[in-house]
């Protein structure tokens, strides 16, 4: 699978994380002003865990991504700068 199309499924379900959040917020608007460089930024908002399992399932079945890769972006998210749960 190519890790373009990884990475703009990582990104499109950070987006629709954000949106769904508690503040919600835009996360291109957030990347664009530097607010996701700072350390634990991701902690000012809240997203059930259960909805952004949610979120993955529903962006890697529209981008048709399964098995090994779809575990890679589970990985991503839940150890990256998703909305804590």
């Amino acid at each position: 699978m190519k890790a373009q199309k990884l990475l703009d499924a990582i990104f499109e379900i950070y987006r629709r994380a954000y949106k769904e959040s508690d503040p919600p917020a835009d996360f291109d608007e957030l990347m664009k002003i530097g607010e996701t460089q700072k350390e634990g930024w991701f902690m000012n908002y809240y997203l059930p865990i259960e909805r952004l399992t949610e979120i993955i399932e529903e962006v890697c079945k529209e981008q048709k991504i399964k098995g090994f890769s779809m575990r890679m972006i589970k990985t991503e998210i839940y150890l990256g700068g998703s909305p804590r749960g």
